[in-house]
């Protein structure tokens, strides 16, 4: 309830991050997000699509990005809810854990056909 009310989440990691579950709880809540140019967090979040990016260690970069997401950030919530319920939804996920399996045992790369 706190993340969905929030402007944007800001992810103010200054390490690496696989695939930070605090980005699909943003886009759940229909939060937009401003990331760091840092593991997969660019790939979860597209620029200007469902948040911003910056490149760590760069203040005045976050600081511009942090301003223009501020402004452009109601008009995101839309599409950040739609990118965790065409991507990320216990059933998608579900889903995807399944065929992954299901390929294996068919002796078949694991992402085939997802």
């Amino acid at each position: 309830e706190l993340m969905a009310g929030a402007r944007y989440l800001l992810m103010n990691s200054t390490t690496y991050e696989g695939f930070p579950l605090v980005l699909v709880e943003a886009l759940a809540g229909a939060t937009p997000c401003l990331v760091p140019k840092l593991g997969a967090m660019p790939d979860i979040i597209p620029h200007e699509v469902l948040g911003r990016h910056f490149t760590p260690g760069d203040k005045d970069g976050l600081i511009r990005e942090a301003q223009k997401l501020w402004e452009e950030a109601p008009s995101l919530r839309k599409a950040c809810r739609a990118e965790y319920e065409l991507k990320y939804t216990p059933e998608i996920n579900f889903a995807r854990l399944k065929a992954i399996y299901t390929n294996l045992l068919a002796g078949k790369p694991p992402g085939v056909g997802l």
